[in-house]
C-alpha cells in the first residue's frame, strides 16, 4: 500500500517539527546528574561503569538467558527479530521482574529521559538483546540514525563486550541537529522505508568523519555497564567474532 501523498511532502515534515517542538518540554537537570548530562549533551553518549556490580550482573544475566529458552519454546508473541543469530524478547521485564528493579525503574535513568527530552517521556521498547551467532552480518550494521525525533535510549551489558564481542560504534558529536542534518531528517521522513531510512554509504561515513568532526567511538565495556544515549545519532553493530553478546534496552520518546 502506497504512503499517502502528504507524508512524502516537505511540509508534512515541518509540521511535525513543530508538532514535536510543542510537546517536547524538559524537566530541570537534578544537580546530581548533571555531569552525566552534559556528557551525553556534548558527546551524544555517556558509559556508567559499574552501574550493576558483578554479582547483580551475573544474576540478571541468568534469569534473562533462561527466560530466553522458555519464551524461544513456547514461540511466544514476545520473542521476535529471529534474524540469524540475533534475537530479541520484547516486555522482557514481564519475563524477568528482576530486570525492572534492577534497571527499568531506575531513578536516575529516568531523571535524566525526563530532563534530555521532556517530563513527559514514556519508556518503550523494553528488549533483551541476544547476538550468538559469530560471523553474522546484519542491517543494524550499516551506519544509520534511529529517527530524527528526539529519542534517550539506555543499554545494559551484561555480558563482558571486548573488540570481538560485536561491540556497537557511536559516532561522536553525530546526534547534533546541524545544517548538514536537515537533508537527511527530510527523506527519512519523505521516502520512508522505501529510501534510505537513516542509512549512510562507507563513503558518506568518511567524509562526515573527516569534514564534520564525527569520531567513532567502539563501545566496549565490562559486564553491568550503562550506556545512556542519543539514537539521532549515528551508530551501527558489528560482528560478533567470539563468545555471544546480551544486552537489555529501553527507548524514551513521546
Amino acid at each position: 500500500m502506497s504512503r499517502p501523498w502528504f507524508h512524502t511532502t516537505a511540509l508534512y515534515h515541518w509540521l511535525l517539527q513543530v508538532n514535536m517542538n510543542r510537546q517536547y518540554k524538559p524537566a530541570p537537570v537534578s544537580s546530581k546528574d548533571k555531569e552525566l548530562f552534559e556528557e551525553i549533551r556534548t558527546n551524544g553518549f555517556a558509559l556508567v561503569p559499574n552501574f550493576l556490580n558483578a554479582e547483580q550482573s551475573s544474576e540478571l544475566c541468568k534469569e534473562v538467558e533462561s527466560a530466553y529458552a522458555k519464551v524461544k519454546a513456547e514461540n511466544h508473541p514476545d520473542y521476535f527479530c529471529h534474524d540469524r543469530g540475533h534475537e530479541r524478547i520484547g516486555n522482557i521485564q514481564e519475563h524477568v521482574p528482576l530486570s525492572a528493579k534492577l534497571f527499568y525503574q531506575n531513578e536516575m535513568i529516568w531523571r535524566l529521559a525526563q530532563a534530555y527530552v521532556s517530563k513527559n517521556v514514556k519508556a518503550y521498547r523494553k528488549e533483551a538483546d541476544y547476538k550468538f551467532e559469530q560471523g553474522a552480518n546484519y542491517q543494524a550494521n550499516i551506519a544509520h540514525f534511529d529517527d530524527w525525533r528526539h529519542r534517550f535510549k539506555a543499554f545494559l551489558f551484561l555480558h563482558d563486550v571486548g573488540e570481538e564481542n560485536a561491540p556497537m560504534t557511536y559516532y561522536r558529536y553525530s546526534h547534533s541537529q546541524k545544517d548538514w542534518r536537515k537533508a537527511y531528517n527530510l527523506e527519512f521522513t519523505t521516502a520512508g522505508v522505501d529510501g534510505r531510512y537513516g542509512h549512510f554509504f562507507p563513503q558518506e561515513m568518511d567524509f562526515l568523519v573527516k569534514q564534520k568532526g564525527l569520531e567513532a567511538v567502539s563501545l566496549t565495556a565490562k559486564a553491568g555497564t550503562l550506556f545512556l544515549g542519543d539514537f539521532r545519532g549515528i551508530h551501527q553493530g558489528t560482528i560478533l567474532q567470539s563468545g555471544k553478546r546480551v544486552l537489555l534496552n529501553c527507548t524514551f520518546g513521546l
